[in-house]
């Protein structure tokens, strides 16, 4: 992902501007828990908002690079 800073004149302030999301066209993410497999989406791609303190030791996540539809998409997210 490229970003691009802009200077904003006299303020000495920079904007990060980033793009949007790849083949989202502009859809929210979809607010998950931490134990959301990936049989519980019923969709082929989707945008997933993870919450923050998912404990680690938990997750079942089967598979690298590709994974399981069993596995945790958060812990997925993680292991990758």
């Amino acid at each position: 992902m490229s970003a691009a800073w802009i200077p904003a004149l006299g303020l000495g302030v920079c904007l990060l501007l980033l793009p949007g999301p790849a083949g989202s066209e502009g859809a929210a993410p979809i607010a998950i828990t931490c134990f959301t497999r990936g049989l519980d989406i019923r969709k082929e791609k989707a945008d997933v908002l993870c919450p923050g303190g998912c404990p680690l030791e938990e997750f079942s996540v089967y598979g690298n690079i590709v994974y399981a539809s069993v596995s945790s998409i958060c812990g997925a997210a993680v292991h990758r």
